[in-house]
């Protein structure tokens, strides 16, 4: 009967929740289904990652990445079709982090857990993810709570199994995303070496070399791939000169514009979030308190040492993970007035996710109508060329028609019709020599001093097939007028969005 109640008393939390998050996921399939066609660029490249995984000829066998979201993505589109199925990942990977950190919460809070870990769910960085195409980042951040959940039960209890459980998900994470994953055995390493050195000496793990081993040494196998990346983003002069780079100047209005679904409530619960470690201050053996400073701190030193933005995106995590580690507080304290303020915390922050779900929503449409860059014209029209090009034939892509010049419209190319595919790129994107080789070739097609009739003077002699254009490109005009002359090429496919010739006349 005990066993009941307790199994009865955590479904009071759980049961909430997974209707909390279906109604998010509604709310955001509602605004990504508003389109035929799904939001961003990197949904065509996880297509077409996960082709060359699946035995593909069309990328370079040098191009790895983690697999697991090429693989799903290719999974999801032999069900529902490739743009279908994209959207749907696009969807349920907005869910992740969220899910992952509720898991973490939970015992020590209960129902507060689904409140803190439900902010993440409609949160403006789970939207800016999901609208450029970041499915591997955000699965990826569902992960790593999960880390720290596995590795909780493995210090508490000591065991073989949770050993296993603890190896399997940071496993998941390093073949997730190469962004997420290692941070997240960052996190882990600060988490462990914390815990450790907090714990009385009585309760230290036995063997804890050994017991590390068994944690780390299945996630060797993914290291040929991190390998390659790792020096493919050293060589990558590109990225030296980026404008992307976070500095002193930037630092703030790029911080804000991830958090732009409520800028100061999200400064506000971040300052809170760094005080947690004054927790530990008080009382040494607190997990949530050791959780929340060992994922603050390889955040806050990776943003600093690698001036890379995207890690910011881990702090909405570090952030639920602190509030809940001062919110614990509350509940362990027996005084009468800490029982008070509890309740009053429950039915804000039961406003504050009402609210933040609102805005996030709100903002998560803006997010989606920035980063689209596939019409249903395109698609029709590399449908079409899906049907008349040969398996074989090489592609050259113009860059997307999009806000800024440089977005990889390729990327959807080559995830759609599966063929080798040169095409135009901001380099800085690209992690693989072979990618930024092809990339520049079309760059140096694309540019104003080629027009067309140089582009396909240029396709010819490297065996390009077909040249394909948005006629929405920033550059498309200015490109089309410097040299219009067809050279010989033929106008297979046109639209109001789509150029396409054959250079073989």
């Amino acid at each position: 009967m005990t066993t009941i109640a307790t199994a009865l008393r955590a479904m009071s939390a759980d049961i909430p929740f997974a209707i909390f998050l279906a109604t998010i996921a509604y709310f955001r399939w509602q605004v990504v289904a508003s389109s035929p066609v799904p939001p961003g660029l990197d949904g065509g490249n996880w297509l077409a990652l996960g082709h060359s995984i699946l035995g593909s000829h069309a990328r370079s066998s040098s191009i790895l990445y983690p697999p697991v979201v090429p693989v799903l993505t290719v999974m999801l589109a032999s069900i529902f079709g490739p743009l279908k199925g994209t959207e749907i990942l696009a969807v349920l990977s907005t869910i992740a982090p969220a899910a992952g950190t509720y898991v973490l919460l939970r015992r020590p809070l209960g129902l507060r857990a689904a409140l803190l870990a439900g902010l993440l769910a409609p949160a403006a960085t789970t939207g800016e993810a999901a609208a450029w195409g970041g499915y591997p980042q955000l699965l990826g951040l569902g992960l790593l709570p999960l880390v720290l959940w596995a590795l909780e039960h493995f210090l508490a209890t000591q065991s073989l199994r949770w050993a296993v459980v603890s190896s399997s998900v940071i496993f998941g994470a390093l073949a997730t995303s190469d962004l997420i994953g290692p941070v997240a055995v960052a996190i882990a390493f600060v988490y462990l070496v914390l815990r450790i050195l907090l714990m009385e000496r009585s309760a230290r793990p036995r063997r804890s070399l050994l017991e590390f081993g068994l944690i780390t040494a299945p996630s060797l196998g993914l290291l040929p791939i991190y390998l390659a990346l790792l020096g493919g983003v050293l060589h990558n002069e590109a990225t030296k000169t980026s404008s992307q780079h976070v500095t002193l100047a930037n630092f703030q209005p790029s911080l804000d514009n991830y958090l732009k679904d409520n800028v100061a409530f999200w400064h506000l619960v971040l300052i809170i979030a760094l005080l947690t470690p004054i927790i530990l201050l008080i009382r040494r053996n607190h997990p949530l308190a050791t959780a929340a400073t060992a994922t603050l701190v390889p955040a806050i030193a990776l943003i600093l040492t690698l001036r890379e933005i995207r890690f910011v995106f881990v702090l909405p995590i570090a952030i639920a993970i602190g509030l809940g580690a001062w919110w614990t507080l509350t509940i362990n304290s027996r005084r009468q007035v800490a029982s008070s303020f509890d309740r009053v915390l429950v039915a804000t922050m039961a406003l504050v996710l009402l609210v933040e779900s609102a805005l996030g929503i709100a903002t998560f449409h803006q997010q989606v109508q920035w980063y689209s860059s596939l019409t249903p014209s395109t698609v029709t029209a590399l449908e079409q060329l899906d049907r008349l090009a040969p398996r074989g034939a090489v592609l050259a892509v113009s860059p997307a028609a999009a806000h800024e010049d440089g977005w990889p419209l390729g990327r959807w190319v080559e995830g759609l019709l599966d063929r080798p595919t040169y095409y135009a790129s901001d380099l800085e994107w690209l992690n693989y020599p072979d990618e930024r080789r092809r990339a520049s070739i079309a760059n140096e097609m694309f540019s104003p001093s080629q027009g067309v009739s140089g582009a396909v003077t240029m396709a010819r002699a490297i065996g390009i097939s077909y040249i394909i254009v948005a006629t929405g490109w920033p550059g498309y005009r200015q490109w089309v007028s410097s040299s219009p002359s067809l050279e010989g090429a033929t106008v297979v496919i046109q639209s109001d969005s789509m150029l396409i010739l054959a250079t073989s006349g």
